[in-house]
């Protein structure tokens, strides 16, 4: 139970991290990437993963945010009532976990993709 938290928490940074400096690379700075990210993960997802909003439904479910709260581990203190790898919350967006891999995996891919362009296109 302690390594499926801790493998949980580490993926968790290793997201925020890649696609963090996959959007600084993108943008050429720091500050606002890292006030879009404080955006998207404390306010945006705890709002999109507990309203099933019905024709914008797919868009949440390609949120990380939802699918990091689908593989939450059942020990973990459920900050914003997440956790629908444990049985979950009756109230978190219906998704399976195949989604929710490869929701993430997507994430990681396309904002390192990113972040590979636009820095083998920068000026040295």
């Amino acid at each position: 139970m302690q390594v499926k938290a801790g493998l949980w928490i580490e993926l968790e940074a290793i997201i925020g991290f890649i696609v963090g400096l996959g959007l600084a690379s993108l943008m050429g700075q720091r500050t606002v990437p890292v006030v879009l990210m404080i955006v998207l993960e404390i306010v945006l997802t705890p709002i999109f993963s507990h309203t099933v909003i019905r024709h914008f439904i797919n868009a949440q479910r390609g949120l990380v945010g939802l699918a990091m709260a689908h593989l939450e581990p059942g020990g973990l203190p459920q900050v914003f009532g997440g956790g629908g790898g444990n049985g979950g919350v009756a109230s978190i967006v219906p998704e399976s976990t195949t989604v929710a891999v490869c929701v993430i995996v997507a994430w990681l891919v396309v904002w390192t993709t990113l972040g590979v362009w636009r820095m083998s296109r920068r000026d040295a």
